[in-house]
């Protein structure tokens, strides 16, 4: 397992390992790893073979021994022939279990080491509550999202975050800001049910989130995460999911407004195309539209994005700018995003610090304020300043 995981992540990182010059260190890595794989194969084979000799030179011994002593016994007429060919049949039903015996041992042994990781999964204790009385959802959300008190840490001794409370009304927009670690993203994941926490903390339409089964929450829940996945199969199943609710119309039109059905239709197969592993064959900014239209389709009450625009160039982000208009309008919307376009078109904007909130209020209320929300969004005007001026300052 260990040579198959070591071969893995190397042929997933083989951009990183080559730009790095790492080839012939982890080649010296592999061999050894493989060099000791192979030893204990070797090992593993010779013992096989002299069980196996072992075994087979039983019966053999066995039925030397009572050829002799029967073959003896039948020349002094002190056994018969019958008796003798009989204890022959005899010898031969006792060793065939036995050699069948340890044929099978080997190959449960060969198992066991399997066997060890399947069991570790079985035990696994399941991470996320499944209410025993689950509430009952209309037919459609409004799409009100309320934290109380939301305390949360995946250890013990280290709270992400610490009495954050906050309420979004439905079709409203958030965005949350924040430096690095300060939770952003935690919270959108236990909104949408990745991690348990106590009860009482996360309503949706007033509804406690703990009594709603993670099913249909994630149903009700639209997330881009800032590392979304590509499946391999057409794009077509990469939209749809494979959800007999969404059909093929339908996600050609989530495609539309998200403005992916012009290179989808450029492709040769339009919305059959096939896509390799991780959509490699597709641009970075071709495979985020494509997760747009993902979640587009499956028509959520509340939408999420994580950093949803972070790998897209200008002129693709101008693409989409339109088609997210669309698609937030009449949602909920919860925006984790550093770009000021977004932040400044939510209608509140909640900054976070160690966990905490230490901001909230609209943009320029934010701004007039002051505070850490001002120094951010300096520091962004900065690094956009800087971008702008750089191509004016190399040499003619």
């Amino acid at each position: 397992s260990g040579l198959n995981q070591f071969l893995q992540e190397n042929l997933s990182g083989m951009q990183v390992v080559q730009l790095s010059q790492r080839q012939d260190q982890n080649r010296a890595a592999y061999t050894k790893i493989n060099r000791l794989n192979l030893e204990q194969e070797n090992r593993s084979i010779n013992l096989t073979t002299y069980y196996g000799a072992f075994n087979d030179s039983l019966a053999s011994i066995g039925l030397g021994i009572i050829i002799y002593y029967g073959g003896g016994s039948v020349v002094q007429s002190e056994m018969s022939l019958g008796g003798v060919i009989l204890f022959t049949r005899f010898m031969n039903m006792l060793f065939t279990p036995v050699v069948l015996l340890g044929e099978q041992l080997n190959v449960l042994f060969r198992a066991m080491a399997s066997g060890e990781r399947i069991f570790q999964a079985l035990d696994w204790d399941e991470q996320i509550r499944e209410p025993s009385h689950p509430a009952t959802l209309p037919e459609r959300l409004e799409g009100r999202v309320e934290f109380r008190g939301l305390s949360f840490g995946y250890s013990k001794d280290t709270q992400v975050l610490v009495n954050v409370s906050v309420s979004i009304e439905p079709g409203k927009k958030l965005a949350i800001v924040g430096p690095t670690g300060s939770g952003k993203s935690t919270m959108i994941r236990l909104l949408g049910r990745f991690y348990d926490f106590p009860d009482g903390m996360i309503f949706l339409d007033g509804i406690d989130l703990q009594h709603i089964p993670s099913r249909l929450v994630r149903r009700r829940i639209g997330v881009v995460l800032q590392d979304f996945h590509i499946f391999s199969g057409s794009i077509l199943d990469n939209i749809t999911l494979s959800d007999p609710l969404i059909t093929r119309a339908r996600a050609v039109e989530a495609a539309k407004t998200v403005n992916a059905h012009h290179f989808i239709e450029a492709l040769p197969e339009g919305y059959d195309a096939p896509l390799v592993e991780r959509g490699a064959n597709l641009s970075q900014g071709q495979r985020q539209l494509l997760a747009f239209a993902r979640v587009l389709a499956a028509d959520p009450e509340i939408l999420i994005l994580d950093e949803a625009t972070a790998s897209i160039d200008t002129e693709t982000e101008q693409l989409i700018q339109e088609g997210l208009q669309r698609l937030m309008q009449g949602r909920t919307s919860i925006l984790i995003a550093h770009r000021l376009q977004t932040i400044q078109e939510a209608d509140h904007v909640m900054v976070l610090e160690l966990g905490k909130v230490r901001e909230y209020g609209t943009h320029q209320a934010l701004i007039a304020q002051g505070g850490l929300y001002k120094t951010l969004h300096d520091l962004q005007f900065q690094e956009l300043s800087t971008d702008v001026t750089a191509p004016g300052l190399a040499p003619e």
